[in-house]
């Protein structure tokens, strides 16, 4: 179909290929403008949603982070550890997430339990380790993010 079309950036130029998200055409120069062929438009959509992405990331380990804080305070144990913690099973959640799929459905409601206390303690251990560096990504990412 895009054949017959002309570029929607480049009205006198014939279309060679097609953004996939909202089918406008695109000339050769269009096309090549990222390595993916999509229009301006798009690119900057999805840059925008990956920009939140990182951005709900950051937040979320900080709030994490903040509640643990508040949590030591109040307990008497030291205020960052259980920040870090806490961050921790924010960052790992999702990384965990990848490697569990989800199963609780056909579980009954211990079982459920005993899957989320397994999955939450794999995402601390995990977290530990992966949520530093994965933030010092997630800054990175924000300032050098446009889809490619």
């Amino acid at each position: 179909m895009w054949r017959f079309m002309n570029c929607y950036y480049h009205p006198s130029r014939p279309a060679v290929a097609q953004c996939p998200d909202c089918g406008k055409g695109l000339c050769r120069e269009c096309a090549s403008a990222y390595v993916k062929p999509i229009c301006r438009n798009c690119n900057r959509q999805r840059a925008g949603h990956e920009r939140a992405s990182y951005i709900r990331t950051l937040v979320g380990c900080i709030v994490f982070f903040i509640i643990g804080c508040v949590i030591g305070n109040k307990t008497g144990e030291p205020p960052v550890l259980i920040g870090y913690v806490l961050a921790c099973l924010y960052g790992g959640w999702s990384s965990v997430e990848r490697l569990f799929a989800n199963i609780f459905i056909m579980l009954d409601l211990r079982s459920i339990a005993t899957y989320f206390i397994i999955r939450a303690v794999l995402a601390i251990l995990v977290g530990v380790v992966i949520t530093p560096f994965y933030l010092i990504y997630c800054i990175y990412k924000l300032f050098t993010v446009s889809v490619k």
